[in-house]
C-alpha cells in the first residue's frame, strides 16, 4: 500500500493545486446554530457492501469461544486447507475515552495511528423480526425502511446549499437486484462518469438561462409549481434544478481526471474535487465486497484473513487520505477537519451455521448487530459506544448471560445481538431484559438522526427507531462536539 499512498499524495496535491482558485466562490452555508457562515462542512458516507463480519474487526470474541465451537474464526483456525492464519490471532481490548470497551482483532492494529480520530459504535441493530436480506437492510440503512423510500443523504445535503444535494458512487444491491429507488435527490455516478461529464461540459457551450426558450420553460415550470399536489411539487423541483444548473456546470467544468488514481483512490479524488469546487457537500462511496465477504459456504469463509486484510487496508487508506489531504493551502486544516465521515455495512454475520464443523462453516446474514465508525467534523473521536452480547461462556461451555430478549429474536443463538443502550452514557445498560423492545437498543436510525441533528435538519424528518416503531430514534448527542 505504501507505493499507492505515495502515488495518492502526488495525485491529491495536483488536484488541490487546481482547486485552490475555486475555493473562494464555493457556496458554504450556515449549517446549524452556533457555527460560522461559509464554514466548510462535508459529509462522506462509505458503505462496505456484502455484510462485514464485526467479529473480524471491531467486535471480536475470545479465542476460547472458537475452541468451544461457538464462533468461527478463520484468523485463528482453519480446516486442513492450507489457507494461512495469523501467527498470533489473540484479540486485544480497546478502551474508549468514555469508558466503553471492545475486543479488536490484530488486523485492526493497523488503524491504531487514527484511533483517536474515529469512534466505534458496536451492537447497532439493523432490521429485526427475520428481515435478513441484503436489499432489505441496505434500504433500511439509507431510508429507515425495509423497502424503497427517500435516502437520508440528500436530506443532509439539502441543508448545505450546493447545486447537487448528494452524489452516489458505486453499485447498490436491492432485493432481487432490482434498480434502487431510494436515491431521490442523489446523482448516481461512477467516478469515471463524473469525469466524463466534466469533460463534455468543458467542450460545450455555456448554459444560458436568459435565452427566450429558457425563459419560457422557467415560466411554465413556475406556473405548474404554484399548486400543492405532487405534480406541482415536481415542477417546483425541476425549476429549482434548472436555475442551479449554470452554477453546477461551471463547478463541474473544473473537475479534472488524474490517471495516477484508480479504484477507491479515484473515488476519493473525485470526492475531494466535488467538495472543494462546490459541486456537492455530501457523497456516498459504495465499496463493493459482495460476494467476497458474503460467505455462505465454508470454502469461501476460510479465506477471511486475506479478505479482511483488504478491508483494513481500505480503511487505512481512507483515514490516511482524510488526515493528510489539506483543505487548502493556507488554513492548516485537513479534509477530516471539515468532513463528517461514516463507515458502515448493511449488517454483520452469524457466528456459524448449524450442523457444520467450526473450522469448516460458512456464515449467514445477521442484522441483529453491526459496527459503524464515525469520525471527523463535530464527532468526538476515541469513543466506544454500545456493545453486543454473547461474549463469555459459563462453566458448562455454553453462553453465559443470555437474555430472553435475545432468545426471542434468535432462539438457536447463531447471532450476536446488540445490547440495550444507555443513551445518556452511550454505554450498554446492565441487566438481561425479558422482552425485546426495539426502542431500548441502538438502531441505525439513531446514527442517521445524529447526522440530521448536526446538519440542522428539522425533527419532522427524523427516522423512527425502526419499521413499526412509533418513537423517533434518539440522537446520540454525547457523540457530538459542542452539542
Amino acid at each position: 500500500m505504501l507505493s499507492k499512498h505515495d502515488c495518492s499524495r502526488r495525485g491529491f496535491c495536483r488536484l488541490l493545486a487546481g482547486a485552490l482558485p475555486l475555493l473562494s466562490y464555493s457556496p458554504m452555508p450556515l449549517l446549524a446554530q452556533g457555527r460560522r457562515e461559509n464554514e466548510p462542512h462535508f459529509f462522506l458516507n462509505f458503505i462496505i457492501s456484502g455484510g462485514v463480519d464485526a467479529s473480524y474487526l471491531f467486535d471480536a470474541r475470545p479465542l476460547q469461544m472458537t475452541d468451544a465451537g461457538k464462533i468461527q474464526n478463520y484468523l485463528y483456525k482453519n480446516a486442513a486447507s492450507g489457507i494461512p492464519v495469523l501467527n498470533d490471532p489473540t484479540p486485544s481490548r480497546w478502551t474508549g475515552t468514555n469508558g466503553g470497551t471492545t475486543l479488536v482483532t490484530p488486523l485492526v492494529q493497523k488503524l491504531e495511528p487514527w484511533r483517536q480520530h474515529f469512534s466505534i459504535l458496536n451492537g447497532v441493530i439493523m432490521l429485526a423480526n427475520g428481515l435478513v436480506g441484503h436489499g432489505q437492510n441496505m434500504y433500511f440503512l439509507f431510508n429507515g425502511q425495509s423497502g424503497n423510500g427517500s435516502s437520508f443523504v440528500p436530506i443532509v445535503g439539502h441543508t448545505r446549499g450546493a447545486p447537487l444535494d448528494s452524489v452516489h458512487i458505486g453499485g447498490f444491491e436491492g432485493d432481487a437486484n432490482e434498480p434502487p429507488q431510494n436515491f431521490s435527490g442523489s446523482v448516481v455516478l461512477s467516478a469515471g462518469a463524473g469525469l466524463a461529464l466534466a469533460q463534455d461540459l468543458r467542450q460545450g457551450p455555456a448554459l444560458d438561462l436568459s435565452s427566450r426558450t429558457s425563459a419560457f420553460i422557467q415560466q411554465r415550470l413556475a406556473a405548474n409549481g404554484s399548486g400543492s399536489g405532487l405534480f406541482s411539487q415536481g415542477s417546483s423541483k425541476l425549476l429549482g434544478g434548472l436555475q442551479r444548473a449554470p452554477q453546477l456546470a461551471e463547478a463541474l467544468k473544473s473537475v479534472k481526471d488524474d490517471p495516477d488514481l484508480s479504484g477507491l483512490e479515484a473515488s476519493l479524488g473525485v470526492a475531494f474535487q466535488y467538495f472543494t469546487r462546490g459541486v456537492t457537500n455530501c457523497m456516498t462511496i459504495m465499496v463493493d465486497h459482495d460476494p467476497d465477504i458474503d460467505t455462505h459456504d465454508g470454502g469461501s469463509a476460510q479465506d477471511q484473513l486475506s479478505k479482511y486484510q483488504v478491508i483494513v487496508d481500505e480503511l487505512a487508506l481512507i483515514f490516511d487520505w482524510l488526515t493528510k489531504t489539506p483543505l487548502d493551502a493556507t488554513s492548516g486544516r485537513s479534509l477530516l477537519d471539515v468532513t463528517t465521515v461514516m463507515i458502515s455495512s448493511e449488517f454483520s454475520r452469524t457466528m456459524r451455521q448449524q450442523g457444520q464443523k467450526i473450522d469448516a462453516t460458512g456464515t449467514d446474514h445477521n442484522p441483529l448487530t453491526n459496527t459503524v465508525l464515525l469520525a471527523g467534523k463535530r464527532i468526538q473521536g476515541g469513543l466506544i459506544v454500545g456493545g453486543s452480547d454473547l461474549q463469555e461462556l459459563g462453566a458448562d461451555g455454553n453462553f453465559a448471560n443470555v437474555s430472553k430478549a435475545h432468545l426471542n429474536q434468535d432462539p438457536a443463538l447463531m447471532s450476536i445481538m446488540g445490547r440495550p443502550l444507555d443513551f445518556d452514557r452511550l454505554l450498554p445498560r446492565p441487566g438481561l431484559p425479558e422482552t425485546f423492545v426495539l426502542e431500548d437498543y441502538l438502531t441505525f436510525p439513531s446514527v442517521v438522526n445524529t447526522l440530521f441533528y448536526l446538519s440542522g435538519v428539522k425533527e419532522e424528518s427524523y427516522f423512527r427507531a425502526g419499521p413499526g416503531s412509533a418513537r423517533t430514534a434518539p440522537v446520540l448527542t454525547k457523540l457530538l462536539k459542542n452539542a
